[in-house]
């Protein structure tokens, strides 16, 4: 599990490390992007307080925040706008269970 999670950080932390290259340094906030509607039980909306989020993948990008002395900031996208959004510097990560597929990694 150990060897899971630290590989998933990986992958996490290397996309952020190359889109925040070019951000400016007064930015604190780490815009990143998820489907919050669809993704469960990885990023979805709290039962109890439906305006914030929870599950695995917010803790995880919230734990990378903390670490980059950031805020994290999430916006909702649907799936199929999750690359195109990145691609457009819409935000500088997206967590969503997104597979390293050669398509994913060339429009990335």
């Amino acid at each position: 599990m150990k060897k899971l999670f630290a590989l998933l950080l990986a992958l996490a932390i290397s996309p952020v490390s190359v889109a925040l290259a070019d951000a400016p340094a007064a930015s604190q906030e780490l815009l990143w992007a998820s489907d919050g509607e669809a993704n469960v039980p990885y990023v979805f909306h709290d039962p109890a307080h439906e305006s914030q989020m929870t599950g695995f993948e917010y803790e995880l990008v919230n734990e990378i925040a903390a670490r980059m002395h950031r805020k994290a900031k999430f916006i909702q996208n649907d799936w199929d706008g999750l690359i195109p959004g990145l691609s457009r510097g819409l935000y500088g990560m997206v967590l969503d269970g997104i597979e390293m597929t050669p398509e994913h990694k060339a429009a990335v």
